[in-house]
């Protein structure tokens, strides 16, 4: 497998200079929101569960990685939402991808929308993660 490894701002990098930056919370962390519910959430959607979810944590960061040299732009910026249960137990995980800290702070934004009920719909995913790249 092909890895290639981007700073923030999308340019190449060697791993070495990739694990020195994301080493640095300041430079990977961009944005970290924790909700809680009575375990209804306003938002539904195919195949993610957020029903019994006590609390969401809406996570963004840039990941730097690629693993298929054919995804264009490179999605580098990762938003995680984890649903957790009673118990600390994890409900559901749902993640987006981002090639921009623009966009992933957009995401971001999108996503705490959302699932606080004050959007319809979720961002969509890039294209190259809905096919699966990590």
């Amino acid at each position: 497998m092909l890895v290639r490894y981007y700073d923030r701002h999308g340019r190449p990098i060697t791993r070495r200079v990739w694990q020195r930056l994301g080493a640095r919370p300041e430079y990977a962390q961009l944005a970290l929101h924790e909700l809680t519910a009575d375990g209804s959430w306003p938002a539904q959607v195919p195949g993610v569960r957020l029903a019994g979810a006590h609390r969401v944590v809406v996570a963004t960061f840039w990941l730097g990685v690629v693993t298929d040299p054919r995804q264009r732009p490179p999605l580098i910026y990762r938003t995680v939402a984890g649903g957790y249960g009673p118990g600390e137990h994890p409900v559901t995980v749902q993640r987006w991808g981002w090639p921009t800290r623009t966009a992933a702070r957009a995401g971001h934004g999108g996503v705490v929308a959302w699932l606080t009920g004050t959007a319809a719909a979720p961002p969509a995913p890039w294209p190259a993660l809905i096919a699966g790249s990590p």
